[in-house]
């Protein structure tokens, strides 16, 4: 089944596990609400407040990407479903995306 595949899959980004939780929360965000007028704000403040994996609150960053993302849908969302992308984001539709990323990243030259 494509569910149980998707839910299985693991991917590992450059800059650590936290680097793939944003990553998820900003795939998400954009594929609900694919306007840049829409998704950038939103985006834009993960990766402002986003700590890295190496970096710790509150020195260059405000917390882990799935602590800040909720409280940027909040702030710089208006009439995004907080549910819905949680949903995503925690769900296979993540998995999806990330690997739909994945392989468009993997066809540029060079990656």
């Amino acid at each position: 089944d494509d569910d149980a595949a998707m839910a299985n899959l693991s991917f590992f980004c450059q800059h650590g596990g936290e680097e793939c939780a944003g990553n998820a929360w900003e795939s998400c965000i954009q594929a609900h609400y694919p306007k840049n007028a829409e998704f950038f704000p939103a985006v834009d403040c993960i990766e402002m407040r986003g700590c890295a994996d190496h970096q710790k609150p509150p020195d260059v960053c405000l917390g882990m990407p799935k602590d800040v993302a909720p409280q940027c849908v909040k702030e710089h969302g208006p009439g995004m479903d907080l549910d819905k992308l949680t949903h995503c984001v925690y769900g296979v539709e993540a998995n999806r995306l990330l690997l739909q990323n994945y392989l468009e990243t993997m066809q540029l030259d060079p990656p």
